[in-house]
């Protein structure tokens, strides 16, 4: 599997051509080790140390989730095998909790059929916990821990709709309760902690919209869009607290990338990546951005 490193600000290249009247800010990408076997709609998880966990996903002409993970390694660029998951799992959701675990849940399973069990992952004992199942089935859905621990899901599809409730998850006593309601749908948007503790979702099939969510308040409010729509996208917080979105589809599949400015409420086009893709995965570590798998066109990557 091809992965890639965004180096924000170090060597410098010409922008592509942007939209009339549009900042472009610059970067660079370049090729990291090549993970075990192409898979998609997996998830990538930064664990404490610096380690980075790909866990899950599928394969081209595969229904089924994997119950597989790897273990990334960015000191000496190399990846390892991790413990499987108790269940196989694509397009799901992760977040990692307060004490360093990584909570997973919803997505397809065998068959494709949608879930909604959920399970933590223990990088100290190395192994994953079964824990209480969200009250829907869920998948293309995300999930963030706020501030105060607690987890929120939102988004994503439940079958026949694609809703805007949403759900609070409460580690410490290991339940599910209800949380605000969206202002629209986002199937297969991306969410994101921002430095402030509220919480940005932004795009989905057919939407560039974008919304902020106040924990202190439980509500959803509208802020910029993007610049183009873009679903199975990927989004990650930077240093600076901004936030990164690469990818993803709109109008055909994508390779451009912007940035949310959490001040301004606004979007920045920045240097696209090399390839198109969309279901790949992105995290930031040691100061960049690692980006793995996906498909582009025709292939997994």
């Amino acid at each position: 599997m091809k992965c890639l490193l965004l180096l924000p600000a170090l060597l410098v290249f010409p922008a592509r051509a942007a939209a009339p009247g549009a900042k472009v800010l610059s970067a660079v990408w370049q090729q990291a080790d090549v993970m075990s076997r192409p898979r998609f709609f997996g998830e990538l998880v930064k664990l404490r140390g610096g380690k980075v966990l790909y866990a899950g996903g599928m394969q081209e002409g595969a229904a089924a989730g994997l119950a597989e993970t790897d273990i990334y390694d960015p000191a000496s660029d190399t990846w390892t095998a991790g413990p499987r998951m108790r269940a196989g799992r694509n397009q799901f959701a992760t977040a990692t909790l307060v004490d360093g675990r990584i909570l997973v849940s919803g997505g397809k399973g065998l068959g494709g059929n949608i879930q909604n069990s959920a399970e933590i992952f223990d990088p100290i004992k190395g192994a994953w916990i079964e824990t209480a199942p969200m009250p829907s089935n869920r998948e293309g859905h995300q999930l963030v821990t706020l501030h105060d621990g607690r987890v929120l899901v939102a988004g994503g599809n439940s079958g026949a709709i694609s809703p805007t409730t949403t759900y609070i998850y409460d580690p410490k006593t290991d339940t599910w309760s209800d949380g605000g309601p969206m202002r629209s749908s986002h199937f297969h948007g991306r969410m994101q902690k921002l430095l402030n503790g509220k919480v940005l979702m932004a795009g989905g099939f057919g939407v560039a919209g974008a919304e902020l969510y106040d924990p202190a308040t439980n509500s959803w409010t509208e802020v910029a869009a993007m610049s183009v729509a873009r679903a199975e996208h990927q989004m990650v917080l930077l240093p600076d607290g901004r936030a990164l979105v690469s990818g993803g589809r709109g109008d055909g599949i994508l390779n451009s990338a912007e940035i949310f400015d959490p001040r301004a409420k606004t979007w920045t086009l920045t240097e696209p990546m090399r390839e198109q893709r969309f279901t790949h995965a992105m995290v930031v570590t040691e100061g960049v951005a690692l980006v793995v798998g996906g498909q582009g066109g025709s292939a997994s990557l």
